[in-house]
């Protein structure tokens, strides 16, 4: 045998050596990669029980009978999205009787509105609510528990209002997204019930505030969570702000559900038959006749 040829299957041993440990290498990569998908199967399988586990929290506590409140009608509603989910809503009698408090609140995802749901939930922040703390104060104080959880996409909106039937002044403290309107009884127009403070994130710096409308008979507040316009039709277009205020502003002159129930429909109809990505919560008070304003010490 030539030296040529000696060389020659020396080279095709090496060859087949080093596709004996390629092949080694190809197996344990593809025994690693089945691995990782293993897991990746098993933590979404993990992340998606609790998304469940959440959206069933979030639709077991949102209330199902409101106080009856004299002078004051109450209509809500809560539609749960299918994707993104994080409304919550309630409405508080005060210790002093005639006072009651409307909050809202309305998350990027499940896992924020179960962190802002299980700070709502401590004894200490409906004893706030319920004593008549400050709307601003108590949002302030919502923010410091929550700002450790948030992560760099995590935002909270909460609203928070106090009608104090003295009076008939409406105190409010808005933070982030929300469709929010004063309708002033016998006029066209809708007053913007306008933030007082931005989106609650982990770089949220700015102060806590607070405004005040006053409230006459007949005149509505109407609160809605941003869902309302970020569902999409089968087009993938939005409901326009411009479209929800006409349908206020055609919904029948007297009835909270019959004003809850307009904005729905003229919603849906939008939406044809379009599943919800996300939460939808529409709130609704008027105040009812006859209106005292008593006079304060």
């Amino acid at each position: 045998m030539s030296a040529d040829v000696s060389e020659l299957l020396e080279k095709i041993r090496d060859l087949e050596n080093q596709l004996l440990e390629k092949d080694g290498e190809l197996f344990s990569y593809r025994k690693t990669v089945s691995q990782l998908n293993s897991e990746i199967e098993r933590l979404i399988l993990k992340v998606s029980e609790q998304l469940q586990l959440a959206q069933h929290i979030q639709k077991f506590l949102q209330p199902t009978a409101i106080p009856i409140i004299q002078g004051i009608d109450f209509s809500t509603k809560f539609l749960a999205g299918g994707r993104y989910g994080g409304n919550y809503y309630d409405i508080f009698e005060h210790q002093d009787k005639l006072k009651i408090s409307i909050l809202l609140s309305s998350a990027s995802g499940f896992s924020v509105s179960s962190q802002v749901l299980s700070i709502l939930i401590k004894m200490s922040t409906l004893r706030e609510i319920r004593r008549g703390t400050a709307n601003e104060k108590i949002i302030e104080m919502i923010y410091s528990e929550l700002a450790p959880m948030l992560a760099d996409k995590d935002g909270a909106s909460l609203f928070l209002g106090t009608i104090d039937k003295r009076t008939y002044q409406f105190t409010y403290s808005r933070s982030g997204s929300f469709y929010a309107y004063h309708q002033i009884h016998g006029r066209e127009t809708l007053t913007e019930l306008a933030e007082t403070q931005p989106l609650l994130t982990n770089r949220f710096n700015s102060a806590f505030q607070s405004r005040s409308v006053t409230l006459n008979q007949f005149d509505r507040l109407v609160i809605l969570t941003q869902g309302i316009v970020e569902n999409k039709s089968k087009n993938g277009s939005s409901w326009l702000e411009t479209s929800l205020k006409e349908s206020i502003r055609k919904a029948p002159k007297k009835g909270v559900h019959e004003l809850r129930n307009e904005i729905l429909f003229q919603n849906e109809k939008f939406l044809d038959g379009n599943t919800m990505d996300y939460d939808v919560t529409v709130l609704v008070a008027e105040v009812k006749d006859p209106v005292i304003k008593l006079a304060t010490p």
